[in-house]
């Protein structure tokens, strides 16, 4: 609505962090395993819970670790067409 009313602010931030369940996973057949190093990657959590002065994950998440069900992870390795993954 903002950009649409040309009044963008300066920072948004969300007032919850969203949980982690039911995440969507990267649509892969748009991305070349030639131009992409990550397409067979799988990602179990975002954030991490260790404030490093020189870590941008910590300072972009809050600190905060998240956690995907194990069972969302273990669905969408079972779906790469690959044997080999990043986790």
């Amino acid at each position: 609505d903002d950009a649409a009313a040309r009044r963008l602010a300066g920072t948004y931030r969300a007032k919850r962090i969203p949980a982690l369940d039911g995440l969507k996973t990267v649509p892969r057949h748009l991305l070349s395993n030639r131009h992409y190093g990550t397409v067979q990657a799988a990602q179990a959590t975002r954030g991490c819970p260790h404030r490093c002065a020189f870590c941008a994950v910590s300072a972009f998440h809050g600190g905060r670790l998240r956690l995907r069900p194990v069972e969302d992870v273990v669905a969408e390795i079972a779906a790469l067409p690959k044997r080999f993954f990043l986790f």
